[in-house]
């Protein structure tokens, strides 16, 4: 796997039609922290379906300035399940996601990540979907409708649970006093405050 140092910080500034938006090219001390912290990116695998994963998408919605089609939203990475040798509830994971014609309906999944156990799946989800943080730097790291591993908040170790409060101490975000709370002109602040934005 590739080590996280070796990603440019300028490959997750946000994209445009003719190229990048250099109007948007900005320092984040957050994103920077997490790319310091991460000793490797996640390991995407393609046509897989041995126990357990997390299906990841490859595209997601088409992006606009104030989010996804023309409404103000946090980038996020969608619909994230997971499943056991492909299936969940007696059902193939493809009966979980809405279908065209270019939908693949084999046993095998798309696009998926690995994991040791169901517990393990659940917390990285809940990593991504129920902090403010995941919800944070997934906004921050998502910046084209493509989605590969520099997308994703990989913490490697998934069997506990991450709260905001471990995540803030993991990497050592300043200001943070609870889950809603923030010191003043902290990073704990703006990421609140960005929540809060998107939740209006």
């Amino acid at each position: 796997m590739r080590e996280l140092k070796c990603v440019p910080t300028w490959a997750f500034i946000p994209l445009v039609k003719d190229g990048f938006d250099y109007t948007k090219l900005s320092y984040n001390s957050i994103v920077e922290k997490v790319f310091d912290k991460t000793k490797q990116l996640c390991d995407i695998e393609y046509n897989k379906k041995d126990g357990w994963r997390v299906r990841i998408p490859n595209i997601i919605r088409a992006k606009t300035e104030h989010g996804y089609e023309g409404k103000k939203h946090l980038f996020n990475l969608g619909k994230l399940l997971y499943f056991y040798d492909g299936m969940k509830d007696n059902k193939p994971w493809y009966d979980f996601y809405q279908k065209n014609q270019f939908s693949k309906t084999t046993t095998e999944i798309t696009y998926s990540i690995s994991f040791d156990s169901e517990l393990c799946c659940k917390n990285f989800i809940d990593s991504l979907q129920n902090t403010n943080f995941g919800k944070y730097v997934t906004h921050q790291l998502i910046t084209n409708n493509h989605i590969n591993n520099r997308n994703i908040l990989w913490l490697g170790d998934y069997n506990t649970p991450w709260t905001d409060e471990m995540l803030c101490k993991h990497f050592e975000i300043t200001g943070y006093i609870n889950d809603n709370l923030a010191e003043p002109n902290s990073e704990w602040e703006l990421i609140l405050n960005t929540i809060n934005e998107y939740n209006e």
